[in-house]
């Protein structure tokens, strides 16, 4: 089986490509959610050695698959429904099926043959499913879908009855069975280039290697942005040959030196206590300087220019000679106004 092929290559593996594998096969058509994703991601960094704690990594296993073992007992589908909480299926309704031959449905658009196929892709092994909505029109919290499902195990006489729940794990016999629709008719060309249904393990694959070349976009844009970080000029005018100097070269790309660590470059970048009191002294001796004195008496002149003018400004509005204007002008406009 191809199953069994996939997880003897799983087992040879890196644990973070068997880490991916399980969550692949635990995703609706094997395609990761973005928490995967980040997982399989921090995996990765801490193989190259960009992390040091070590995630815990999950293998793979014929679990996850839920393959179709001969070994296990078949199980035919018999009903679907009655339903619950599923679009605006009706709830009293059941969904029939053949046990022996073929069973054809009949129905006009809109008539719920979509909604319970979505039930059995959900319930059955299927390389995609749709979520199981509830009715649109109801206002307020939707409760999960609920169907009772009927299927006849193999050597059994009478059809067993499960009430499944969305979101809960479908009974273990119909999970074997598979549902194909448009959504699943995913070809592929074998050796003898016949076509055929893509099979879950390759399919599984696929989405793998999609994955994989997702990552390495991403890794190659991170490249980018730190080669263009390694571009700026590290600091210089250290003394020739100093611990600063050396540990800098450490730094360069072509350096085959060890790359200092975070403690050393902290370590020579703290300042001491006789590197605090020389740097307390030489800004006492920059404020004393000449020229940054000249500096500071220039801009104090130019302020006491400008209070200067201004107070010459206010001494005039209050001179004698305006008080005297103001009293002409209040005088005149008090005879205007007597002789109106």
């Amino acid at each position: 089986m191809a199953e069994v092929g996939l997880l003897e290559w799983a087992d040879k593996q890196p644990d973070w490509i068997r880490d991916a594998l399980r969550r692949h096969a635990a995703r609706p058509g094997f395609n990761l959610e973005q928490e995967d994703k980040a997982g399989v991601t921090a995996r990765v960094r801490h193989v190259g050695g960009f992390t040091a704690d070590l995630p815990e990594c999950s293998p793979l296993s014929a679990e996850h698959l839920r393959a179709n073992s001969s070994n296990e007992p078949r199980a035919v589908l018999c009903s679907l429904g009655p339903v619950k909480h599923l679009n605006r299926l009706a709830e009293e309704q059941q969904l029939r099926f053949a046990t022996d031959g073929i069973t054809i449905i009949y129905g006009d658009n809109g008539s719920g043959k979509s909604g319970y196929c979505r039930i059995a892709k959900k319930l059955c092994r299927s390389l995609t499913a749709d979520d199981l909505l509830g009715n649109v029109f109801e206002i307020g919290t939707k409760p999960p879908a609920e169907v009772l499902v009927r299927f006849l195990e193999e050597g059994a006489t009478e059809p067993t009855p499960i009430t499944w729940k969305d979101g809960t794990l479908p009974p273990a016999s119909i999970a074997r069975i598979s549902v194909f629709d448009s959504a699943n008719a995913r070809l592929y060309v074998d050796k003898q280039n016949r076509i055929g249904f893509l099979p879950a393990a390759i399919a599984l694959l696929e989405s793998h290697g999609r994955h994989r070349t997702e990552l390495e976009a991403d890794f190659r844009e991170e490249i980018k942005a730190i080669e263009k970080n390694l571009k700026t000029p590290l600091p210089s005018g250290y003394t020739a040959a100093g611990a600063v100097v050396k540990l800098l070269a450490r730094l360069e790309i072509k350096s085959k030196d060890v790359m200092p660590s975070a403690a050393e470059i902290k370590n020579l970048a703290a300042l001491s206590e006789q590197d605090m009191a020389d740097l307390a002294g030489l800004e006492q001796a920059l404020a004393s300087d000449p020229s940054t004195m000249a500096t500071k008496r220039r801009r104090a002149k130019a302020a006491l220019e400008k209070l200067l003018t201004a107070s010459e400004q206010i001494d005039a509005a209050l001179s004698a000679a305006a008080l005297e204007i103001y009293r002409n002008l209040y005088a005149t406009a008090d005879s205007t106004a007597q002789a109106a």
